[in-house]
């Protein structure tokens, strides 16, 4: 029996329509997730991008505006180190450059004044009477209820020196222990005559109720008039 021989064929590509079996839908569904979490994460590569150049250029802006502003003031505010020197009297502290200090003081210029605080009174009355030498606190009464009296005596070189800090309700009677104060050969001298100067601020500024301090002020002149050292 004879075959009939295969006629020769003609190929040609066209568009025509597919439709995807549910195998090839889930394919695609799963490349579609992908393509998803690829875009997410391009953009957000994209947007760290751009945060990071705002911020250079916010940085650059800054820089100018600063520079421009220093240019046009002349100055700027540096931190430097500075040595304090504290005017008491008049409740001030000046402060002058470490390097120009050191150099000449004489030459040294305030560059900045402030008013003390009352931790820098307490601190330069430290620093002042350091340099006395024997000092002693003595109470002038029994301190109550906030009230406390303190008659302060030292020596310095050979003379005796003495202050008062006394607080009393809403009075207050504070002194320096200070080498350019009255001072005393004798130590019972310099403390007689604080006591003095307790009495007589006592009656001018408590009237009668002085007369409470009298005892123990005689208390204390009594325990300190043999104490020469």
């Amino acid at each position: 029996m004879n075959e009939k021989p295969t006629p020769n064929l003609t190929v040609e590509t066209r568009s025509l329509k597919h439709t995807f079996t549910l195998e090839e839908r889930d394919v695609i569904g799963g490349d579609l997730a992908r393509a998803i979490s690829a875009l997410r994460g391009i953009e957000a590569d994209l947007d760290s991008v751009k945060a990071d150049f705002k911020a250079k250029i916010t940085f650059a802006e800054a820089q100018i505006d600063s520079l421009c502003t220093t240019r046009a003031n002349g100055f700027e505010i540096r931190a430097e180190k500075c040595v304090v020197l504290f005017r008491v009297p008049d409740r001030k502290k000046d402060f002058y450059l470490q390097a120009d200090f050191e150099a000449d003081p004489k030459k040294a210029v305030i560059q900045l004044t402030e008013d003390m605080t009352p931790g820098d009174f307490v601190g330069e009355l430290l620093q002042a009477e350091s340099k006395f030498d024997s000092r002693e606190e003595i109470q002038l009464f029994t301190p109550a209820a906030g009230d406390q009296g303190l008659l302060i005596v030292g020596k310095f070189g050979a003379k005796w020196f003495s202050a008062l800090r006394v607080k009393i309700g809403k009075l207050e009677l504070t002194e320096r222990l200070d080498s350019e104060q009255k001072c005393f050969k004798a130590r019972p001298d310099a403390v007689k005559t604080a006591v003095e100067r307790f009495r007589k601020w006592a009656k001018e500024n408590l009237k009668d109720l002085a007369k409470g301090f009298e005892a123990a002020a005689d208390a204390v002149l009594e325990a300190h008039k043999e104490r020469a050292e």
